[in-house]
């Protein structure tokens, strides 16, 4: 059953992810990007996204290099012959353009979290929706279990 409003959904269940999501948002670095899927799909998209996201940052970085390169030559024949000159000064504004737009964001490196909560009723059960139901959503189920515990 498809709804005509959204649902923000913030789970670490990926059954529940899979079947009940058609798009996963996810923040990281300093920003966010959306995964037009579902959870299935999200970890294969997630690595191919960092692969070209390192691609594209090789690239600028060869590119920056070969500019850098040729207003040393371009200089370099300035030193010789005036006629290079207007060259050299070309080529060094669009290198210092080039380098002031910045490069592309880096690939985000995986972070494992350790998440402690302390206090004497660290276990405490804050929130129980084993019988939770959405309709057309989630159904319930005795073994889907969701709670979460607060610390002191």
């Amino acid at each position: 059953m498809r709804h005509a409003s959204t649902v923000l959904v913030i789970s670490h269940d990926r059954e529940l992810l899979t079947s009940a999501c058609d798009a996963v948002v996810t923040l990281e670095g300093s920003g966010a990007w959306v995964h037009g899927g579902s959870y299935a799909t999200y970890p294969e998209a997630r690595e191919h996204r960092q692969k070209l996201m390192g691609d594209r940052l090789v690239r600028w970085q060869e590119e920056e290099k070969r500019l850098r390169e040729r207003v040393r030559i371009f200089k370099e024949r300035a030193r010789y012959a005036d006629s290079w000159a207007k060259r050299a000064d070309a080529a060094e504004t669009r290198w210092k353009h080039f380098v002031d737009a910045g490069p592309p964001p880096a690939p985000v490196g995986d972070r494992h979290m350790v998440v402690r909560f302390r206090g004497g009723d660290s276990a405490r059960r804050v929130l129980d929706l084993r019988k939770l139901s959405i309709d057309g959503l989630v159904r319930p189920s005795p073994r889907r279990s969701i709670s979460a515990s607060a610390s002191a």
